[in-house]
């Protein structure tokens, strides 16, 4: 093998290993849970969850709500950045109300000793 091919070989190999990364990547889904099954456990991890909207409030950009299932209930956190991006994807924040059920993906946190969802992209949907 001379160099010409090796060097092929190995650019070759570095595309075909890039993509095998992306592809298994991108496959990676966020842990789908029941709200109640949320704990101090899952601090730091993304989840998707399904609920119901309760106590929706707006204030400086910022959206805060309780999202409640049969299993318990959490607070729900999208900062600005996320709440004006919502518009990117179709999602009309002023659309999500009390009693409007959603799915979404966010990131748990503790807030003054309690668990929230923390939500730092516009990954949500009105069901």
């Amino acid at each position: 093998m001379n160099e010409k091919q090796l060097t092929r070989l190995s650019v070759l190999g570095i595309v075909v290993s890039v993509f095998a990364i992306y592809i298994f990547v991108s496959g990676i889904q966020p842990l789908h849970v029941k709200i109640g099954e949320i704990g101090f456990d899952h601090v730091g991890n993304t989840v998707n969850v399904t609920g119901t909207v309760r106590d929706f409030s707006i204030s400086d950009r910022n959206a805060f709500f309780t999202l409640y299932d049969s299993t318990g209930e959490i607070r729900v956190v999208i900062w600005s950045d996320a709440y004006s991006a919502m518009k990117d994807y179709g999602i009309v924040a002023e659309d999500i109300r009390d009693g409007s059920k959603v799915n979404l993906e966010g990131k748990v946190d503790v807030h003054r000793g309690y668990l929230e969802i923390v939500m730092s992209s516009p990954r949500i949907s009105l069901l």
